[in-house]
């Protein structure tokens, strides 16, 4: 048995990109309680701007619930993809490729950019800029994988739209 580099983990911080849509939410929610701080007397009725007041009241309320839901959405999304890629990675449901590190093209630091390579014919790429469940980190920011020549295990699945998600990498002996 080599050396694991990695195994499917749930990462909260990869995670912290779906925040934005609960800090967007939030934010809408308390356009209109800032409003009247900045226009004092606006939230009475016979105010010159009361109908822009209510209508950005209303737009906030309904941006934010939508922001505020899409967020649960999403989180809940992630947490059962990654239950449902744990189970298939417990129960040896993935495919297994060994081999060496082929056609390896690094992610510059800049990003703008994928990192790739195959392993026996096999194609793998990614990038750090997607939220995904799986291995999704470049050499630049750390990555396990590095250059051509790597003798690696790799454990991995094919999603719906034909990519192979990195669930497992072993460093072969």
């Amino acid at each position: 048995m080599g050396n694991v580099l990695y195994e499917l983990n749930f990462n909260w911080l990869e995670s912290l990109a779906l925040i934005n849509s609960l800090v967007v939410g939030v934010g809408f929610f308390f356009v209109f309680k800032w409003y009247p701080f900045q226009n004092p007397g606006i939230d009475k009725k016979d105010a010159k701007g009361y109908i822009g007041y209510v209508v950005s009241k209303w737009i906030g309320w309904i941006v934010g619930t939508f922001a505020i839901c899409l967020f649960i959405l999403l989180t809940v999304s992630h947490v059962i993809d990654y239950q449902e890629k744990r189970e298939i990675l417990d129960n040896n449901q993935t495919v297994v490729i060994e081999g060496i590190v082929e056609e390896y093209h690094p992610m510059p630091l800049s990003g703008h950019d994928s990192e790739h390579f195959k392993i026996n014919g096999i194609y793998f790429e990614y990038t750090n800029f997607e939220v995904v469940n799986g291995y999704n980190t470049p050499a630049c920011y750390g990555g396990v994988i590095k250059e051509n020549g790597q003798h690696l295990k790799i454990k991995y699945i094919e999603d719906d739209v034909g990519n192979n998600i990195i669930l497992y990498i072993e460093e072969v002996e």
